[in-house]
Order: C-alpha cells, then sequence, then structure tokens
C-alpha cells in the first residue's frame, strides 16, 4: 500500500504513521507539512491513499489535490483529517467523492475501524453519528413512523454509506430488496443525492454533528 499524508503536526503525523503500519502491509507511507511539498509527491509518486488535513489549505485547494491524485489513480481514496468540532461539506465531500472524514482526536479504536471500514470499500464520515430512535429533535420521531423497520436499517447504511451489497450481507435479503428499500426510503424523504440524504437525516435529528 502506498500512502500519501499530509499532517502539519509532528506528533499526529508520528500516530497515523504508527496506526496505520500496523493496520495495512505498507509499501512506503510519504509525509508532507504543506501545500507544495503535497503536489510535489503527488507529481511523482502514485498513491492507494491521500491522507489530507484539509484544515491547511482553501477549499480549492483542497480540491486540486484530489484531482492531482486521481489523474495518477483514479481509484485512490481520500480521506480528509479533522479536529474536533469542524465539521465537512456534505456537498463537497460528494462532489469529490471523498471515502472518509476522520477526527484527530478519536480513540485509537475508532480510528482503527474507521480505516479498515474505509479499506472495504465503505464510506465512512466520523463527524456524523446515528442517533437512537426518540432521541434529539421530535422529527426523528415522526420519520421513525415514515419509515418501516427494515427502511430504517436501510438509511442507516445509505448514511454510513453502504454500498448495496454490503447492506445485503449484513442484513440477509436479497441486494433486489435492498434497491427496492433504497429507492421507497429516497421517494418518502423527497432526496435524489447522497448530499440531500445527509441534510435530510440532520434537519430530522436522525444524525448529528459530533462535536
Amino acid at each position: 500500500m502506498k500512502i500519501l499524508l499530509n499532517e502539519k503536526h509532528d506528533m499526529i503525523r508520528y500516530g497515523f504513521l504508527q496506526l496505520l503500519n500496523d493496520l495495512f502491509p505498507v509499501e512506503y507511507i510519504l509525509e508532507a507539512e504543506d501545500l507544495n511539498k503535497t503536489k510535489a509527491l503527488l507529481e511523482s509518486y502514485l498513491f492507494d491513499y491521500l491522507l489530507l488535513n484539509s484544515e491547511s489549505f482553501a477549499r480549492h485547494e483542497t480540491a486540486e489535490l484530489i484531482r492531482m491524485a486521481r489523474s495518477r489513480n483514479e481509484k485512490v481514496k481520500v480521506v480528509l483529517i479533522k479536529s474536533k468540532g469542524r465539521q465537512a461539506d456534505p456537498s463537497f465531500l460528494e462532489r469529490y467523492g471523498i471515502n472518509g472524514v476522520i477526527g484527530r482526536d478519536e480513540p485509537i479504536e475508532d480510528l482503527m475501524n474507521a480505516f479498515q471500514e474505509i479499506d472495504r470499500g465503505q464510506i465512512r464520515y466520523s463527524f456524523v453519528s446515528i442517533r437512537k430512535n426518540g432521541e434529539g429533535k421530535g422529527d426523528n420521531v415522526l420519520l421513525s413512523s415514515l419509515l418501516t423497520q427494515r427502511e430504517n436499517e436501510v438509511f442507516k447504511h445509505l448514511v454510513r454509506g453502504y454500498s448495496v451489497l454490503e447492506s445485503a450481507r449484513e442484513l440477509g435479503v436479497s441486494s433486489k430488496t435492498i434497491e427496492n428499500h433504497r429507492h421507497n426510503l429516497r421517494s418518502k424523504l423527497n432526496v435524489s443525492s447522497h448530499r440531500e440524504l445527509i441534510k435530510a437525516a440532520e434537519e430530522t435529528g436522525y444524525i448529528r454533528f459530533k462535536d
């Protein structure tokens, strides 16, 4: 596995280095602390993972780095590193196909799970957590009554980025059944994109952004 890690803080960068080496068969991890070095490495090397502390860059700079990485490897997985309390724009995540958003303050077990999920092809946004039915805003109760129990389960998977096949395996049903449930719940929520889905989930209190 070939990884580019952009993180300006030495200790945090070292922690990610140790974690990634423990989790994956790493061929190399190259480090960058600023925009110019990150660009230089992207121009010279091929990567399977691009880990970016996007808080160091303007949005258009982050987008440029992602485009550079995918021009060399269209399947590169992009993971954004955020500080506690900092949120990511769902529209940006959808537009640029961000595979994961992780917090530098997360417990090591959560980070391990996040990277393992991302490596399996799931989308993992750590700034979002699922509320239990009845918690939070009152609309969440209405949403729970609007969706069937199975649609609620499929909805949780959609928010977390599960594929149709992954949902089918976990719920013990066919892929066709999952596709039908997805179609029905999108119709009920009147959404057509992942960004709209996240927005609807937040507005109804079904999910919350972590502090």
